[in-house]
This record gives C-alpha cells, structure tokens and sequence, in this order.
C-alpha cells in the first residue's frame, strides 16, 4: 500500500506537471494570438491614417489635385477620408474663385488706369479711407509728385486745402 501510496503520488507530481506545462503553452499561444490580432487592427487604423496624413502634406505643399483613396476599411477612418475630401473640393472651388475674382480686379484697374490715362484733367482715385490709390498723370504732374509719393497717402496729407473744404 505504501509503495501504491507513492506511485500515485509521483504520478501525481506528472499530471501536475503536465497541466502546468499545458497550462503555459495555452497562456503562450493566447498571447501570440492576442499579439497578431492587435497588430493586425493597428495596421488597418495606421495604413488609412497614414494615406490621410500623406495627402496633408501634398496639400501644406499646394496640391490640391490630390485626395484620399476611398475603401479604407475602417467606417470611421472612411468617413474622415471622405470629409477630409470634401473639405480640399471646397478649398479648390474658393481658390478658383479667388483667382476669377483677382483677374476681374487686375481687368477693372487696366481699365480704369487705361481710362485716366486718356483724360487730360487730373483725377486721383481714393479708397473709403480716403488713401489715394490710382492717380493719373495729369494728377500726378498737377501735384508735382510720382506714385511712389502718392500711393497710400491720405489725400489732406498731400493736399491740405482740400481737407479744409470739406470742413
């Protein structure tokens, strides 16, 4: 009985042994798994962000042209992809606009410069703060001044006798 006694205890010691080894090889492969998986999500966040991030920077650097590939995967990180487009398609059509309404100004001011130009009588065009900002040459030889002297400065400045008539 005593010799039954200790082999059932050895064999005991085994079984122990082999649950713990088992034990450990489960706990192993569940870390391995649960390392694979995560790395598996941050990939799939890190790839869209990463392509988010790349057109940013051809943006900063004035390409508006370029937009985020669609088909991200993740929902969230779609969407903001989507936005992020609309938002540069917003941006394109402003700076389209901008461009249109500069080159109506630069028309505009050809055209009034074209247009003094031609009149003999000294004309001196004024912005709401009363600044001169396109005089003629007639204007501009009536005063004895040049552009540089004229451009920018308040006209009573240049010409106090007309601030005193409107006193």
């Amino acid at each position: 009985a005593a010799s039954d006694y200790q082999r059932l205890g050895i064999q005991q010691f085994d079984l122990q042994l082999s649950f713990a080894v088992l034990f450990g090889v489960v706990v192993l492969l569940l870390l391995i798994s649960a390392l694979w998986v995560g790395l598996n999500l941050a990939t799939a966040i890190i790839g869209p962000l990463s392509a988010v991030i790349n057109v940013a920077d051809k943006v900063r650097g004035g390409d508006l042209r370029e937009r985020v590939p669609s088909g991200a995967g993740i929902d969230e990180i779609s969407r903001l992809g989507l936005s992020f487009n609309n938002m540069l398609d917003e941006l394109a059509r402003s700076r389209q606009q901008l461009v249109q309404a500069n080159m109506q100004i630069d028309r505009r001011r050809e055209f009034t410069e074209a247009v003094l130009g031609g009149v003999s009588s000294g004309v001196i065009g004024l912005d709401k703060d009363g600044r001169i900002n396109l005089p003629n040459a007639a204007a501009r030889k009536l005063l004895g001044l040049t552009d540089v002297e004229m451009i920018g400065k308040k006209l009573e400045s240049l010409v106090p006798e007309i601030g005193r008539a409107h006193v």
